[in-house]
């Protein structure tokens, strides 16, 4: 076993962890292996549990004695805040605090001064927050609370120079060279929208604290990455949180972070001595969890009479927030086809609306939309068939180190995919009375892979059962059948005889967050 030092990027930051990893790798089956298990149907282990109700996910959990606590937020996009008068507000039966900037810093943590500050920078961010005995009396208390504001300019276009705060510049050989070399050159414009995730279970938390220890329940994608973040926020060792997320109704990548209502639940509960629940609403998960970033890309490709591309330059504007990071959309850009010649540019704009967050293969799949857009063009202009066209630039090494993938089966999918709805063989447009019915093709790249490493325990119980312990999270892809497929296949059993239990950073077995499709790629190799 070695001490493996390991960088992890999470929107655009990044930090470093050590973990021990074994030295000895677990050899991959092989693609034409005879399992038995493994790649079989069968039916969700935790399906029973989720149609019958009994499945406990966060929104189901109400400790004795708990405390429900919700934001008032600031309708305005920035402005100042000039006075908050919560005295009506504190009439209002069942209610049992307030805080606002007045008094926020009553609360036992120096996180505290984070929230409610003189300004509001989106529409949507924290002015106030009430706790109450009973839900109902929230919203009650809510109407009663005077705000004064008074607006202040907001950016909210992004194409206005003033405030781009990061640009990333990548080049490989001379695009003014290679668009001279060209036969034909195509120039377009693509605008994409913010896209909100709108998770079926919102976001929230359940928190409470025995002794010094804080107990977190909360709809996560990383309950050690909540973990981590709560430790560096609070000022208390990762070893007094544990988070708990043993069901979860969707994340998409909008649910890696704590989350302001976690760490300030945290904080009210340690003043008040009472288990606090947050749950967002609707009109709250849409409006103040993140989202995918806006964007407008402007894309030249240059390529000769046969299809070889000779230049490829990208300039995208991104739409960070207040706070946000600066995705990644000249990605596919970058690596998907073969061309010698790339230039891309990619400008993060500050503007006066919630931080942008991860949102499934955040910035390529942005970036993507624009590429394959105007390699279509491209085709069109040519007059080479689209799928011809990116064949024609396949690229057989990874384009960014040039090294050849381990795998890669795009061309085999290309092949597939054009005989299974007849390509080559119908026509690509088809009228139908009054609707037209087309085919179209587009290729996308994304990693993929497992890590930083992940533990697992199993246990060999006298009746011939297997409990499974681990702690990444299920976020409804089916994480819990597959590792006890996993199981039942190695120890050759049923796999109605194997119990997976995951969700709860106290078996301290690490495990990385779920996204980036890496689960099942880091967690699997251990329970093997």
């Amino acid at each position: 076993m070695k001490l493996v030092k390991t960088r992890v990027e999470f929107e655009g930051r990044f930090r470093d962890e050590y973990v021990p990893v074994e030295e000895e790798e677990v050899e991959a089956w092989a693609s034409d292996e005879r399992l038995n298990v493994v790649g079989k149907p069968v039916s969700r282990v935790d399906a029973k549990s989720k149609v019958t109700g009994s499945a406990k996910y966060t929104h189901d959990v109400y400790p004795p004695g708990v405390l429900y606590g919700k934001f008032v937020r600031s309708p305005y996009s920035h402005a100042k805040v000039k006075s908050v008068n919560i005295q009506n507000a504190l009439e209002t039966p069942g209610v049992v605090a307030i805080y606002t900037k007045h008094n926020a810093h009553t609360l036992p943590f120096e996180a505290a001064k984070k929230f409610f500050g003189e300004e509001v920078n989106y529409q949507g961010e924290e002015v106030a927050f009430v706790v109450a005995e009973e839900e109902e009396a929230l919203s009650d208390a809510i109407e009663k609370i005077d705000v004064e504001y008074e607006p202040l300019p907001a950016f909210l276009n992004i194409e206005e120079p003033t405030n781009q705060v990061t640009r990333k510049v990548y080049e490989r050989g001379s695009v003014e060279k290679g668009f001279k070399e060209a036969d034909v050159v195509i120039e377009e414009r693509f605008d994409t929208q913010a896209t909100l995730h709108n998770c079926m279970e919102t976001h929230g938390c359940v928190v409470w604290w025995e002794g010094d220890t804080l107990i977190v329940h909360t709809s996560t994608q990383a309950i050690f990455y909540v973990r981590k973040e709560l430790s560096e926020e609070l000022g208390i060792p990762e070893k007094n949180i544990r988070v708990i997320c043993s069901f979860m109704g969707g994340g998409f990548g909008s649910k890696f972070g704590a989350g302001r209502y976690t760490l300030f639940a945290a904080m009210v509960s340690r003043a008040l001595s009472r288990a606090v629940r947050v749950v967002l609403d609707r009109v709250e998960e849409n409006l103040v969890t993140g989202n995918r970033s806006q964007t407008v890309q402007k894309i030249r490709i240059g390529a000769k009479k046969d299809g070889t591309l000779t230049a490829i330059e990208h300039f995208a504007l991104v739409n960070i927030g207040v706070d946000g990071w600066t995705a990644d959309v000249g990605g596919p850009t970058k690596s998907l086809y073969r061309c010698e010649n790339v230039r891309v540019e990619i400008v993060g704009v500050k503007t006066n609306l919630v931080s942008n967050t991860a949102f499934r293969a955040p910035g390529y799949v942005e970036g993507n939309f624009a590429l394959e857009c105007a390699l279509d063009e491209l085709a069109q202009k040519l007059g080479i068939d689209p799928l011809e066209l990116r064949l024609r630039n396949y690229a057989e090494k990874d384009q960014l180190l040039n090294l050849p993938y381990s795998s890669k089966g795009l061309k085999q999918a290309y092949e597939k995919g054009a005989r299974l709805i007849r390509w080559f063989d119908e026509p690509r447009v088809v009228r139908i009375g009054d609707k037209i019915r087309a085919k179209g093709m587009a290729s996308v790249i994304w990693f993929g892979g497992g890590g930083p490493p992940a533990y697992s325990q199993v246990k060999l119980n006298s009746d011939g059962s297997v409990n499974v312990i681990t702690a990444t999270q299920d976020i409804g892809t089916g994480t819990k059948t597959a590792l006890a497929q996993i199981a039942a296949e190695e120890l050759s059993i049923p796999i109605e005889k194997v119990q997976v239990t995951l969700g709860d950073t106290i078996t301290e077995l690490y495990s990385p967050g779920s996204g980036g499709s890496q689960t099942l790629a880091s967690v699997g190799p251990a329970v093997r």
